[in-house]
């Protein structure tokens, strides 16, 4: 691919290593540029906007907040998809960061495949959007044209033949938003018959979703610009909620009247399934349906934090199955995966419904225990554990047997770091299995 073709991405961020995996990462496939601080990334967008930036968010002087904040409120840089990167992992800070216009949170250490995936889902969505941009800015300039030579009636009759040529939905409604024309597309997304949306508002659409200011803002921008475009839900005739990709943009006659708006949509349902779909994948053992590693980092990380703020504490339990490695040489492969999907099942069982559970890899699996008030809590779980694991399995037919050895530690008692906690989790462990085995042993 040329790079002309290639996408280009704007990475910001102070830390050279941090640019450094990403540029190793993202090069390959895209044009990538760098800015080390906040004012050097506007002075490169405002150079050449980029298709998509990734923005760290604490950075001296200008964080990434300020600069994204920025970024939405000029014209020329508004609808540039901003990524934040963050080591952070408060769900506060994500509020934030989305609410100031950014489309995605990213956390640190960054996954490869993870942010792969959702960079290619918001480039791909971003030139759909494009592309509906055009359609949308080419209806309007017909409208224009129309509405200065031609009646309403004829002018709307020449619309319709124009619009039910096209795949995109289009509605167009006059000053008091009422609907005066929708095309084949739009009764093909929403249900509607054209007849049975004539002269109603476009308020019958709405989902109950959005807030009071989510509409006001869309008109404020409406007003001032005479265009809006973002993501929204709306509802069918079969009351399902779905979202689409919407734009609209202000008709004027002569005398600078409102006479119109237009809008063009498509349903990007299939689109938000794909990159659920993705991050799914990116996030789950395909053996056990359990949440992996990556999984695992991101949830110690959110639990580290809350169970901070709160004054909580909250357990790692790591733990091995004993002698596994018979049951691959005596039963097969087979058998052996038969067991590690039993495994999950029946710790699912002994967790309350807000603990977490994933595999770590081959017969390695790690619980985080929540709102710890004492070792005996831990201790309570885990002879759970013993008892349910320690009961045969059947296997193709075959019985097979193990026990689990763990290794516990206390946070912030026992690491107030994730790879402090991993490494005395696993020393834990480590004593649980030179003691023995089929037991448990905390760290302290």
């Amino acid at each position: 691919m040329s790079d002309i073709q290639r996408a280009s991405l704007l990475v910001v961020d102070d830390a050279p290593e941090n640019i450094e995996v990403l540029r190793r990462l993202l090069s390959k496939e895209y044009n990538v540029k760098i800015a080390i601080s906040g004012e050097q990334a506007l002075k490169v967008v405002a150079a050449q906007a980029p298709d998509l930036i990734l923005l760290d968010v604490m950075m001296p002087g200008m964080d990434g907040y300020e600069v994204c904040r920025r970024l939405k409120a000029d014209p020329a840089t508004h609808d540039i998809p901003v990524i934040f990167i963050t080591a952070q992992d408060d769900a506060d800070d994500e509020i934030k960061g989305l609410s100031l216009g950014a489309i995605d949170y990213l956390t640190k250490p960054i996954h490869a495949s993870i942010a792969a995936a959702r960079i290619r889902n918001h480039l791909e969505l971003k030139r759909r959007r494009d592309e509906l941009q055009e359609l949308n800015s080419n209806l309007e300039d017909r409208v224009r044209e129309e509405v200065a030579r031609s009646t309403e009636h004829e002018r709307l009759n020449l619309l319709g033949k124009l619009f039910d040529m096209g795949h995109e939905a289009v509605l167009i409604t006059d000053a008091d938003t009422r609907v005066v024309m929708a095309n084949k597309a739009f009764s093909d997304i929403t249900g509607y018959t054209k007849e049975e949306v004539l002269g109603q508002k476009t308020k019958i659409f709405q989902s109950g979703r959005h807030d009071q200011d989510f509409y006001q803002q869309m008109w404020r921008q409406l007003s001032e610009h005479g265009f809006w475009q973002g993501e929204i839900w709306n509802k069918r005739k079969d009351d399902v909620i779905y979202p689409e990709w919407l734009s609209i943009s202000v008709i004027r006659n002569g005398n600078g009247q409102i006479v119109n708006y237009i809008s063009t949509f498509t349903d990007i349902s299939d689109h938000m399934k794909v990159q659920e779909k993705f991050r799914h994948m990116a996030m789950h053992d395909p053996l056990t349906g359990l949440p992996n590693r990556a999984a695992f980092s991101e949830q110690l990380e959110r639990d580290m934090v809350r169970a901070e703020r709160h004054k909580t504490n909250l357990a790692v339990v790591m733990m091995d199955l004993d002698y596994f490695k018979n049951i691959n040489d005596t039963l097969g492969h087979a058998a052996g995966d038969l067991l590690l999907i039993g495994i999950g099942g029946r710790v699912r069982t002994c967790l309350r419904a807000d603990d977490f559970i994933c595999r770590l890899g081959g017969d390695e699996f790690v619980i985080i225990l929540h709102d710890i008030n004492s070792t005996s809590d831990v201790a309570y779980v885990c002879d759970k554990l013993l008892q349910s694991i320690s009961e045969p399995f059947l296997l193709n037919g075959h019985t097979g047997h193990v026990t689990p050895s763990m290794g516990i530690v206390i946070f912030p008692a026992d690491g107030i770091s994730k790879e402090e906690l991993m490494a005395n989790a696993d020393t834990a462990m480590y004593r649980t299995k030179k003691h023995g085995r089929a037991n448990y042993t905390f760290y302290a």
